[in-house]
């Protein structure tokens, strides 16, 4: 009830009809009121002491009416729901550039330290599928903003386990890796790994998948050390390396995590060239130039051609794939150890 007009006590339905509203009145805390402040500001309602308080009433409806409508977020109040208009984007983790003569690049700029969360493995598909819808283009670079780390791998924070055991999120984070690989391996498009130094685990699935590999000389390493954290690489991706420096080096590498320098790893095939400091990227750019001097549309289907059956490989057992990767990383002991490295690392700055 309300006090109507010459102080009479009226329902709410009576009110409401009155002023054009509906019968419901919801009743909303501190930090809603502070959200229905925000929502008046973009829906051009009034909420200050000067309206009438038939205004409060209408917002109070439509902020009702938008919940009723809305999808269900778990875990979401009401104002977390008002105010996410309002939240800034998540900033890119990948940047493309066109540089013309049908060269682009794309690079990863998930700083510090380009770590492959779901946001930088679903733009990276993206990018990748831009590029290859443009008539333009013809191959890219694949490149890091940072002068030290191409990619330390997989985002550790995406490995962890929340305490109620829920595993979904850890699936659809290594599907989305799954289909970044794919996406990355089977463009027709020609591709070249600029490696500016650290190119571990994850960062050597990327570098692999390119067409061919330009790494810094120095201190920077390169190989597949996932055994490190206790978990082994997928069948695809330890077939990939044996794709690419064959099967008993693969095997010393991938069973013992064991990482390479530059001078190694161009010895046995794991990378194509060695760079001086700094200058990887205008490499790669060169490297790239002489992958268009062969006809697109051959050197694509054969690269498609030659790829096909590895990548078939994941597609036909790509929820197989999830399902055993989710009962290796989940383990108590594993979660444990994925916990304990992060904890290090951030002891370390």
């Amino acid at each position: 009830m309300r006090r109507g007009r010459g102080g009479r006590r009226e329902p709410a339905s009576e009110h409401a009809a009155r002023h054009g509203g509906h019968a419901h009145v919801v009743h909303l805390g501190p930090e809603d009121k502070k959200s229905m402040h925000v929502f008046a500001t973009h829906t051009g309602f009034s909420g200050t002491h000067q309206t009438c308080r038939c205004h409060e009433e209408m917002l109070r409806h439509t902020i009702a009416a938008a919940l009723r409508s809305a999808p269900r977020r778990s875990g979401r109040t009401v104002s977390r729901f008002l105010c996410s208009a309002a939240e800034p984007e998540p900033e890119p983790h990948v940047h493309i550039e066109r540089h013309g003569d049908g060269v682009a690049s794309i690079t990863l700029k998930s700083g510090p330290v380009n770590s492959l969360s779901k946001q930088t493995a679903t733009e990276l598909v993206a990018a990748i599928t831009e590029l290859e819808e443009d008539a333009e283009v013809r191959g890219f670079v694949l490149a890091s903003a940072s002068p030290r780390i191409f990619s330390a791998g997989l985002d550790i924070n995406s490995l962890i386990v929340p305490d109620d055991g829920n595993v979904a999120e850890l699936a659809a984070f290594w599907t989305s890796i799954q289909e970044m690989w794919l996406a990355l391996y089977t463009t027709p498009l020609a591709t070249v790994a600029a490696i500016p130094g650290a190119c571990p685990a994850g960062g050597c699935l990327l570098a692999m998948s390119c067409d061919v590999r330009v790494m810094a000389e120095g201190k920077g390493k390169i190989g597949l050390n996932e055994v490190a954290l206790g978990i082994a690489p997928p069948g695809w991706l330890s077939r990939l390396m044996r794709d690419t420096i064959g099967q008993r080096l693969t095997e010393r590498l991938v069973c013992t995590g064991a990482l390479l320098g530059p001078e190694e790893a161009l010895e046995i095939g794991l990378i194509d060239e060695i760079s001086k400091t700094g200058a990887a990227s205008e490499d790669a750019f060169r490297r790239l130039g002489e992958l268009l001097a062969v006809n697109d549309h051959a050197r694509g289907v054969a690269k498609v051609t030659l790829r096909k059956q590895s990548a078939d490989a994941l597609r036909n057992e790509q929820n197989e794939d999830t399902d055993d990767f989710v009962r290796m990383v989940s383990p108590v002991k594993v979660q444990a150890g994925l916990t304990s490295y992060l904890e290090s690392l951030k002891k370390k700055g």
